[in-house]
């Protein structure tokens, strides 16, 4: 796939009855090349503040794509 979810388990499940991306915001976490190579899940309704932070098993990616150094602000809005 182009989009690079080929190598993922799109639609994740782990055998269990709760699934451990439930309630989650899900990122995308991107390689070198711009390719999806992992799912990062940020829990949002953990009180307890414990298990707030979801791998999938293979845990890649994330390269940190930074701005220019001449970059003054970065503006960060949802995209519909």
């Amino acid at each position: 796939m182009k989009n690079g979810l080929a190598k993922l388990e799109v639609g994740y499940n782990n055998g269990s009855y709760y699934n451990q991306l439930k309630n989650c915001i899900i990122f995308p976490l991107k390689d070198r090349d711009n390719n999806i190579v992992s799912l990062y899940g940020r829990h949002i309704e953990n009180k307890d503040n414990t298990n707030r932070h979801f791998y999938t098993a293979n845990r890649q990616g994330l390269y940190p794509g930074y701005s220019a150094v001449e970059t003054e602000a970065i503006i960060i809005r949802p995209v519909a």
